[in-house]
This record gives structure tokens, C-alpha cells and sequence, in this order.
């Protein structure tokens, strides 16, 4: 089954995110493709006129929108045309499984001889800088990345060149900065 499509949401065409066409057990039946600014779907499946729901991830804000319209499934059809497309209207905006804050989270293990791991929690695709300073507040490595949204998110460090002692590590991303202390001891 074929299904062309124009998505909207409060009145406005989506042109962004992730759109997917499920079943009612919740199994992912097709992933649309943006195209031409329409979304063009195959769905797939075994059991003919099963109902066939939509959902959009946004992937900047994180949220789920839902929609009421729904398909039933037949195989070898088409629903819609770039000249006339089904509309699936959005509804909703629901938080999906990403966190809603930053979190830094204690380095495991601590105390560690020589690496360890750094785990955190980011609610957006960000450019993450993780620092250690040494007590004096020198730095003694600097690791950047790009990371996307997600919880328990991990850096991890190897601080084989560095002397036994107290260090201190700082996250940045976006407006958000924290820094917590751990020990190496060799």
C-alpha cells in the first residue's frame, strides 16, 4: 500500500522530522520519505483491513504529535496523489522518551585507575565539550563532540599520561555547564 500524504500541524505544512505509519499492536509498518514536500509511504504488512494510524517525531523539540486520520491496510493500493495527497493532520506534542533537562551524571567507576566513564543526560542534539582540570584548575584534556538527544549518554576518558590525584571534570553544551570531581589513583 501507498499512501502520498501532506502532514500539518496548527495549519502549517511539515517538512521536517521523522513520519511513521503503525498498526494497532504499535509495530512500525512504513518511515515516510519527504519529498517534493509531500510524504510518500509503502506500508507494509500480512493482514488486510488493518488499521493504520500516523505519528511524527520532531526531532529539534523531541515530541510525538498523533493523528486521527487513519488508513486501512490493502494491499496494491494508493492513497492520495501528489495533486491531491491524503491529509494527516498532527495533533498532540507529547515528550518522547528524551529528558527534559541536563543531567551530569558521577564518573564510574570513582575512584579509577586509569579510565573511566562520564555519563549525562541531554534533552538536545548538541555539541558537547567535556574538560578536566587538575586541582590547580589547569587543564589537562579537553574532549569535544557531537552528540544527539538521549539519556545516560557517555564520554569516555583515559587518564593513563596523568598523575594520581584529584581532577575535577566540567560539561558543556548549549547554555548548560556543571562540573563534578573525581579521583585517579594508580
Amino acid at each position: 500500500m501507498v499512501v502520498i500524504a501532506k502532514v500539518m500541524l496548527n495549519e502549517d505544512v511539515i517538512t521536517n522530522g521523522v513520519l511513521g505509519a503503525f498498526d494497532k499492536q504499535g509495530n512500525c509498518r512504513s518511515v515516510g520519505k519527504l519529498e517534493d514536500g509531500f510524504w510518500y509511504l509503502t506500508i507494509v504488512g500480512n493482514t488486510e483491513n488493518e488499521e493504520i494510524s500516523f505519528e511524527l517525531y520532531d526531532e529539534v523539540t523531541g515530541k510525538i504529535y498523533n493523528s486521527n486520520e487513519t488508513v486501512i491496510f490493502i494491499d496494491n493500493t494508493t492513497i492520495g496523489t501528489p495533486d491531491n495527497p491524503m491529509s494527516i493532520t498532527m495533533t498532540g506534542g507529547v515528550n518522547s522518551n528524551l529528558p527534559t533537562a541536563y543531567k551530569l551524571e558521577q564518573n564510574y567507576p570513582n575512584p579509577f585507575n586509569p579510565c573511566t566513564t562520564v555519563s549525562f543526560d541531554l534533552p538536545h542534539n548538541a555539541t558537547v565539550n567535556l574538560t578536566v582540570y587538575n586541582i590547580k584548575g589547569q587543564e589537562v584534556m579537553s574532549v569535544e563532540k557531537d552528540i544527539t538527544a538521549g539519556y545516560k549518554k557517555t564520554i569516555n576518558l583515559d587518564m593513563s599520561k596523568c598523575a594520581s590525584g584529584i581532577y575535577f571534570y566540567r560539561l558543556s553544551a548549549k547554555d548548560y555547564t556543571d562540573t563534578k570531581k573525581m579521583i585517579l589513583m594508580k
